[in-house]
């Protein structure tokens, strides 16, 4: 617990100081610049990287014994779309709302040891992988935005802002077994049945987007952004702290008004 926590501080300390540093040279390359905006839309598609990984235990009674079960259920990074709303407040300062949504794919490892139905005592090890399990992370935004304006037609806007994930995630819920057949010294795994988990936890973002406007009011931009959170779910063999969130880039239209 107080290594997730060190780790989780320290991607906070690397992403406000990236943040600071954009935050620097954009107040430079701004400073000649007047504001000229009072909110924006942002629309996006893009993806994000992180891999998450998972294991849940599980102990089913078979032969008056315990079959015994560690999934290890890997969900890469998947596609993203989000919609951000900001107005401004100040000069070139705003804050708003914004909402993303990840989707991916992963699998399930599965490594087991079964009790023999002939001898008592005697165990046989059961090893099955299976593809297709849905992860899906919601993540609501509130973001402080500084908006940049670099030129008539190019501005930088920095994002910060605490945020609050949902995440679902399909979980290991029984093994079926293949049939046994004699002398019973093997055994084969016929299919796995999931279930859905949910759970909530809280965190943060941190992003810089740059737009490029062809009208006063319409244009596109890049996205590159940070999040991180920590999500309590409770999974068939017990209750698991996952992490959420990742590094994310993207791009997509930009509306201002």
């Amino acid at each position: 617990m107080v290594h997730r926590f060190a780790v989780y501080a320290h991607r906070l300390r690397l992403g406000a100081g990236f943040a600071f540093l954009v935050l620097a040279m954009t107040l430079v390359a701004a400073s000649r610049a007047e504001a000229q905006w009072n909110g924006f839309i942002h629309l996006n598609g893009g993806g994000q990287s992180a891999d998450r990984v998972v294991t849940n235990a599980l102990q089913v009674e078979l032969y008056d014994e315990t079959a015994t079960y560690e999934a290890t259920m890997t969900s890469p990074g998947g596609r993203i779309v989000d919609a951000w709303l900001a107005t401004r407040i100040a000069g070139n300062l705003g804050v708003g709302i914004g909402a993303t949504v990840l989707e991916g794919r992963g699998m399930v490892t599965l490594d087991g040891s079964v009790p023999s139905p002939l001898i008592r005592g005697r165990h046989r090890r059961v090893s099955h992988e299976q593809t297709g399990l849905h992860h899906q992370q919601f993540g609501l935004h509130l973001p402080v935005a500084y908006v940049a304006p670099v030129s008539e037609r190019i501005y930088v806007t920095l994002l910060g802002g605490p945020s609050w994930f949902r995440l679902r995630q399909d979980a290991l819920a029984t093994v079926a077994l293949g049939d046994e057949v004699a002398p019973y010294s093997m055994v084969s795994v016929a299919g796995l049945t999931t279930t859905v988990a949910n759970g909530t936890g809280i965190g943060y973002h941190i992003g810089i987007d740059m737009t490029y406007l062809f009208t006063r009011w319409f244009g596109l931009g890049l996205l590159a952004r940070q999040t991180g959170g920590s999500v309590e779910m409770q999974l068939p063999g017990g209750s698991r702290v996952i992490d959420v969130g990742g590094v994310q880039a993207g791009a997509g239209l930009r509306l201002r008004f």
